[in-house]
């Protein structure tokens, strides 16, 4: 996904509704960014580094989801001082984290205090799938999925999702050519295959 792509969902999503529907404040300082980066001793994710850079933090659909300015961001556990909270949804939800592998790759998912659920693998694909999410308003988790990987379709964690899914469903043929697809991306990512 272009790592432009959250800041022009964005720039959508704000044109089409009232303004006390989001609040968006100035972005982050680069002194405050690199900053940041020392604190968690990590490199943000690029599309990450963008958005604050624009605005430092995010209060979109009336709290619905929130991202977190720099001062905010925290490591998430002592136990998991490589997995950084980023963002928080409605209350009574998981809040949202990211981690970097030893090759340098990111991860985005929900942590649920002892791990990290694997979604998108950048910013921009998290943010413009959770935006549609918030967007459609929908419950159920069948279509929550769907529109996770219609908005992200060509990450590696969301084809090995869309492949599970398809071998659920009792569909291996589907399965099969999602999960080659997740492979072809990712060698390493075997997660389908087990």
């Amino acid at each position: 996904m272009h790592p432009q792509a959250a800041l022009s969902t964005l720039d959508r999503v704000i044109a089409k509704y009232r303004r006390d529907v989001h609040q968006l404040p100035t972005g982050a300082t680069p002194d405050a960014l690199t900053a940041l980066e020392g604190h968690l001793s990590l490199p943000l994710p690029r599309g990450l580094k963008d958005f604050l850079s624009r605005h430092n933090g995010a209060h979109l659909f009336r709290g619905a989801l929130r991202i977190r300015c720099t001062s905010d961001m925290t490591i998430a556990s002592h136990a998991a001082p490589k997995v950084v909270l980023f963002a928080d949804g409605v209350e009574g939800t998981p809040p949202w984290g990211w981690a970097m592998d030893e090759k340098g790759n990111y991860v985005f998912g929900l942590w649920d205090n002892q791990q990290l659920d694997p979604l998108h693998s950048t910013f921009e694909g998290w943010f413009c799938a959770t935006l549609s999410l918030l967007e459609t308003r929908v419950s159920r988790k069948e279509d929550q999925e769907s529109l996770r990987f219609e908005a992200d379709s060509g990450d590696v964690h969301q084809l090995v999702r869309a492949g599970v899914r398809a071998l659920t469903r009792g569909n291996p043929d589907e399965a099969r050519a999602m999960l080659l697809k997740a492979t072809a991306k990712d060698p390493h990512q075997v997660e389908g295959w087990q």
